[in-house]
């Protein structure tokens, strides 16, 4: 008898870094940290860095202030790095939007596969940082290369800043400002605040209606 796998449930925090702020933004890289809120499975990590030179040749755009935010001294040395691994891989091409699009899709698409469950509860729950920013341009860089939206399909999206200005939470500042993984990892953490307090709140919620039944 074969034993029934348990089922989990699976949640994404994505990252953007971008040289504009508006749909057609270039890219240079994108990240996702995808884990169990129960914490069940280790964290995945995905971290893509994107040919700029090929976005700008399809009409992606910069922005003069952004590109400023990029080249302050405490900035520049991330947009380097981006540009450096982009220019020193040995196939550029795995760095194009189409690649990169490809990849992220395929990985969403056989999750459970890499997490080497067969019965994980893939409802996920995507989550992004700042309003209508991070998914729309990246909504936007799918639809350039002609691929489907991968979280549209198997995806819950939820913003995380509304979430936690409402709960009068604090953000957990990022170890490397910034850096994508590092980004998403300080994000999940907030999230994880935002939920505690939450879960306070009914835990007294329920000691108190239950201290009404009593009565």
């Amino acid at each position: 008898m074969e034993t029934q796998k348990k089922q989990i449930d699976l949640e994404a925090m994505v990252d953007i870094e971008s040289l504009d702020t508006v749909e057609l933004a270039v890219v240079f890289q994108i990240s996702m940290v995808i884990f169990s809120p129960t914490e069940e499975v280790p964290d995945l990590y995905m971290n893509f860095y994107l040919d700029i030179d090929e976005q700008l040749d399809n009409g992606r755009t910069t922005s003069k202030s952004t590109l400023e935010f990029w080249n302050s001294p405490e900035n520049k040395p991330m947009l380097d790095k981006a540009i450096s691994i982009i220019n020193e891989s040995e196939v550029r091409s795995n760095h194009s939007m189409h690649a990169t699009a490809f990849t992220i899709a395929e990985n969403i698409n056989t999750i459970n596969r890499i997490y080497g469950y067969s019965n994980v509860n893939f409802n996920i729950v995507a989550w992004w940082s700042r309003g209508n920013f991070d998914f729309p341009i990246l909504n936007n860089l799918f639809r350039q290369v002609n691929m489907p939206v991968p979280w549209s399909k198997h995806c819950t999206i939820k913003e995380l800043r509304t979430l936690a200005d409402e709960l009068g939470v604090p953000k957990v500042e990022s170890e490397v400002p910034h850096n994508g993984i590092h980004d998403c990892k300080a994000q999940i953490k907030t999230l994880k605040q935002c939920r505690a307090k939450i879960a306070r709140w009914k835990a007294m919620e329920a000691s108190v209606l239950g201290k009404e039944v009593d009565k």
